[in-house]
């Protein structure tokens, strides 16, 4: 039963990706969004924090003149009950926040951005493989977003 569930995931991730270029598919197993507006210093202090409380190590932190940037390394998480039903047999996730100045004039306010990338290990496959994001795991992406993205704006002081 498990090859068979499988096997029919494998043709459908084949026929979805025969019609759309490389980055169609980086987009179905990649969760993207805004976490709006927020000071520097607030993305500086209270990203690692958020990050580091939700279990992710980081891997990189840039703070430069273009803006910031944030990454963790792959956190094994565990399945979802749908990514069970798929026969997923592992998953990770890694993140990645920037951010840019939101206006030429000197202020310190950014427009941040999350990328949520998504990898599981399937039967059969060697290694890592991306896939589409199920439901559970795109609603987890936006929760775990929509959390952050709270936390930023109660920072956010307008004059």
């Amino acid at each position: 039963m498990k090859y068979l569930i499988t096997c029919l995931l494998l043709i459908v991730l084949v026929i979805s990706g025969c019609g759309s270029t490389g980055g169609a598919s980086e987009r179905e197993n990649t969760f993207r969004s805004s976490l709006g507006t927020a000071t520097e210093h607030d993305l500086r202090t209270k990203v690692p924090l958020y990050i580091t409380r939700n279990g992710y190590t980081m891997y990189r932190e840039e703070v430069t003149l273009d803006g910031t940037y944030f990454e963790t390394e792959w956190k094994d998480r565990d399945l979802f009950d749908d990514e069970r039903e798929m026969g997923i047999e592992a998953a990770r996730t890694k993140i990645i926040i920037t951010s840019r100045p939101r206006e030429a004039q000197a202020t310190s306010l950014q427009r941040a951005n999350i990328e949520i990338f998504n990898h599981v290990r399937m039967p059969g496959e060697e290694g890592w493989v991306r896939t589409v994001l199920t439901n559970q795991t795109r609603d987890h992406y936006r929760d775990f977003t929509r959390r952050l993205n709270q936390e930023l704006e109660s920072g956010v002081r307008t004059n």
